[in-house]
C-alpha cells in the first residue's frame, strides 16, 4: 500500500479590488516560495457576501491571465493561496 501525505500552508493576501497589478505583483514574489512545482494551488475567493469560489491552478499555469481575472472579480478583496505539497511512500 502506499500513503500520500500532504502538508498544508495558509496565505492570506488582501489585494484592492480591480488592482490587477498589485494581483500579479504579489503572486509573483509568493511563486518562488512555493515549490516544488508540483504543488497546487487552491484559490478561495469571497465573492459578494458568504458565497465562496474554489478554483484550482498547477503552479505551471500561475501566469495565465485567467488567473488575473479571478483574482479581481467584483466584490473580492481577500484571496486566501492554500498551497499544498505531497509525497507517497510505501506503507511498511
Amino acid at each position: 500500500m502506499f500513503t500520500y501525505q500532504k502538508k498544508l500552508r495558509m496565505i492570506s493576501l488582501s489585494i484592492p479590488y480591480g488592482d490587477e497589478q498589485e494581483t500579479l505583483r504579489l503572486i509573483k514574489s509568493l511563486a518562488p516560495t512555493m515549490l516544488p512545482t508540483e504543488m497546487t494551488i487552491i484559490i478561495h475567493q469571497c465573492i459578494l457576501g458568504d458565497k465562496i469560489k474554489i478554483i484550482e491552478y498547477c503552479l505551471d499555469n500561475l501566469y495565465e491571465p485567467r488567473l488575473l481575472r479571478h483574482c479581481s472579480w467584483e466584490g473580492t478583496n481577500l484571496v486566501h493561496l492554500v498551497v499544498e505539497s505531497g509525497s507517497v511512500k510505501a506503507d511498511p
